[in-house]
């Protein structure tokens, strides 16, 4: 993802390289799947400016972004018709979205499923120590699902996992971490 900053003072060339290890989180040391470097470089003679970890800046810009998309494509409604939040993976993403997203959209209830039901519990209990609101874990997707506002597909599953019938009407989905991105109402 290359960028240029044309400015006598702070101009620049940019690069940010993303690499994804879906093996990463079962790790000794957990990792994120996504790991993301930032290269900057003088914009006159190319010489390195600075290596800068991206990982933490590329998490916050997708929910960012899924946040944005939830704004504008979601029927422009105000918070108070947001109650429910679903969240589809347990991992950084899904952790990011769910600050996020209870800081934009304050949901009266946000849910999280994995497909590894205990890292879900545990990204519940963790977000109920720190962050705004009501998380709670669901062992099934459908249940977890059912009359959500918004969901957040933080997978990378290459098979569907919701189903169109459970879906209400009207319902946002950001789709992120799939083979293709995908931000759409129903």
């Amino acid at each position: 993802m290359p960028g240029y900053l044309s400015d006598g003072r702070y101009g620049g060339l940019g690069c940010k390289l993303v690499t994804y290890f879906p093996g990463n989180p079962d790790r000794s040391r957990p990792l994120p799947s996504i790991m993301a470097n930032i290269i900057l470089m003088d914009d006159e003679t190319g010489e390195l400016k600075a290596i800068v970890d991206g990982t933490e800046i590329t998490s916050w810009r997708t929910a960012a972004a899924s946040a944005v998309a939830t704004k504008y494509l979601h029927h422009g409604k105000p918070n108070s018709e947001n109650k429910i939040l679903s969240i589809i993976g347990a991992g950084t993403q899904g952790k990011i979205h769910a600050i996020a997203f209870q800081h934009f959209f304050k949901f009266s209830e946000v849910r999280v499923w994995n497909r590894n039901s205990e890292r879900a519990t545990n990204l519940v209990k963790e977000l109920n120590g720190k962050a705004s609101g009501t998380f709670v874990a669901h062992d099934n997707v459908q249940e977890c699902v059912r009359e959500a506002d918004v969901i957040v597909t933080a997978t990378a599953a290459e098979e569907p996992v919701i189903k169109n019938e459970w879906l209400k009407k009207g319902v946002h989905i950001n789709g992120l971490l799939v083979k293709y991105f995908c931000p759409y109402t129903l």
